[in-house]
């Protein structure tokens, strides 16, 4: 069972018997990723085009098909939409209303029946989102629409522009997100995309410095209050790590080291513009 891919393309319409019917839309249905990539900027994604060219492998949702169509008359391949797009086209416009009246391939007779066939059958079985939207269109011509390729792709990373920093965040740095979407995803899989782009990631850190990145520890922040109250390294081991403790470590050159680390962290949130030209 062959899955296709609906295009469509506005041109005026020559026919035009409503005032609402100026233009019209072309429509044609695709089978392969070469010509389909061309429509990128309709939605469709690589990562959908594959994943619907192997449900054409769903025994059970092959065999619904094939038995809906024989049951209600429809040809083995499904009805020609791209012929007779306008015959069900829904020509009642307003909100919630479908774009598509599939059940007009059948007689009237039929059609009550048919719309519950295919809703049973979304009942009964768990798919996928956004499958259980494209349910009509499958049985009753074997294509999907580009609603199916708005999910992106499984691993993403956002990192934010100039742009995005002055407008979406009012000039404050905007955190670099990284998306997952796909259940199947493995760690070993999210730590290689990292990986790959760490350096487009650290250069945006970089050239958008902010104070969180002057991380200070709990111990650190001690270290200065206690300096602050003048107390001397030695004196500040004793309150950090008691002798009497259970848990006696570090020594007073650490403690030093600690401090002299904190403040040089402390002294690169505020610095000099001259110095950044001579580093």
């Amino acid at each position: 069972m062959k899955i296709g891919f609906l295009i469509g393309k506005v041109v005026e319409n020559p026919d035009r018997k409503e005032e609402l019917d100026i233009l019209k839309v072309e429509y044609k249905i695709v089978y392969s990723w070469r010509i389909l990539k061309k429509y990128e900027d309709l939605g469709y994604s690589k990562e959908a085009f594959k994943c619907v060219r192997m449900l054409s492998e769903n025994k059970v949702l092959v065999q619904a098909i094939e038995t809906f169509r024989k049951e209600f008359g429809l040809p083995k391949n499904g009805a020609d939409f791209v012929k007779d797009s306008e015959k069900i086209r829904n020509r009642n416009y307003g909100p919630h209303q479908p774009m598509w009246c599939y059940e007009n391939f059948l007689p009237e007779e039929l059609r009550e029946k048919s719309r519950k066939y295919i809703q049973d059958f979304i009942k009964k079985h768990h798919m996928q989102a956004p499958l259980q939207y494209q349910m009509n269109s499958l049985f009753y011509c074997g294509y999907v629409d580009n609603r199916i390729g708005t999910y992106g792709t499984p691993l993403d990373v956002y990192i934010p522009t100039q742009y995005d920093i002055k407008e979406r965040g009012f000039g404050y740095r905007l955190p670099v997100s990284i998306q997952l979407n796909s259940a199947t995803l493995t760690k070993k899989e999210v730590k290689q995309f990292i990986d790959e782009h760490w350096a487009d990631i650290q250069g945006y850190f970089r050239k958008n410095p902010a104070i969180i990145d002057s991380h200070f520890s709990e111990k650190e922040v001690k270290i200065a209050k206690l300096r602050e109250k003048k107390y001397k390294h030695a004196e500040i081991l004793e309150k950090i790590s008691p002798a009497n403790s259970l848990n006696v470590s570090g020594s007073t050159e650490q403690i030093a080291e600690q401090y002299h680390r904190m403040r040089k962290k402390a002294n690169k949130v505020i610095y000099p513009r001259e110095s950044i030209t001579k580093k």
